[in-house]
């Protein structure tokens, strides 16, 4: 069976993103009902999730962290590392992500939307940024993963060619890639290709159909895709990136039910 998550919204926030939203006891009970061993979590502030009994929920239910989301930063507060106005705090609260990474086994940090747009300009700043948290993240033994997103979601990094790019430039320790199968079905003229071409490590990844649907109920070609992901080694953790619909729990025993079917990787 696959090794896969499911995302869930912190309590330190309701930022309307693709993932389980509302009280968080009772989400995570009923993941792990479902047979969830672990969630994507998704943080707007680690300074603010230290006030909430977020990680005793977590461990009462034996739950684990497959990875967290930076994507709540933009979306909550407009937070991201490339905004002059911003780049400071998003710095901040990605560092203090580390710390709180290394607390759960030192999962990944998946770094999307959080990195900003350029707006025409280079990405020399965000590079800065990048390379200072590396430092943090190379002692902390946590892995920063930056995705790939399409460019109608954001202009720079749309593939994983430019985000192994950016990477060479910065020559972190820490730096992986988060790939997400939604973008790459956009952005990759053979996504299984781009897989096995990828020289950085696959550190977490997005599981979603054209439309952001549960996988298999798109055009999306999975055995061609989780045969890659095979080839290549990964072990990590699944996430869905996908529509929730009305009911994010339905969703939850749907993408649940179709990973039942899929080989193992």
């Amino acid at each position: 069976m696959l090794k896969i998550a499911y995302p869930v919204e912190a309590p330190d926030h309701d930022a309307a993103l693709m993932a389980m939203r509302g009280p968080f006891e009772p989400n995570i009970a009923a993941l792990k009902e479902m047979g969830y061993e672990a969630v994507e979590l998704l943080v707007r502030d680690p300074a603010a999730l230290d006030r909430t009994n977020c990680e005793e929920i977590l461990k009462k239910y034996g739950m684990g962290v497959a990875a967290l989301s930076t994507a709540p930063m933009p979306k909550a507060d407009g937070v991201d590392l490339q905004s002059p106005e911003t780049g400071e705090e998003a710095e901040r609260r990605i560092r203090d992500m580390i710390a709180l990474a290394a607390r759960w086994n030192g999962c990944p940090i998946s770094i999307g939307k959080a990195r900003g747009s350029r707006n025409g300009g280079d990405l020399s700043g965000l590079k800065e940024r990048l390379s200072r948290l590396d430092i943090h993240a190379a002692r902390a033994h946590v892995t920063l993963a930056l995705e790939p997103q399409s460019r109608t979601n954001i202009d720079s990094l749309n593939t994983v060619r430019e985000a192994e790019a950016l990477i060479d430039g910065i020559g972190g320790k820490s730096l992986g890639l988060h790939l997400d199968t939604y973008h790459m079905d956009i952005e990759e003229k053979d996504a299984p290709g781009a897989i096995a071409a990828c020289r950085y490590p696959i550190a977490f990844v997005h599981m979603a159909d054209r439309e952001r649907r549960v996988p298999g109920t798109g055009g999306i070609d999975w055995q061609a895709l989780l045969h890659a992901l095979k080839q290549k080694g990964f072990t990590g953790w699944l996430s869905p990136e996908i529509k929730q619909g009305n009911d994010s729990r339905e969703t939850a025993r749907q993408f649940m039910a179709w990973a039942q079917t899929q080989e193992g990787i």
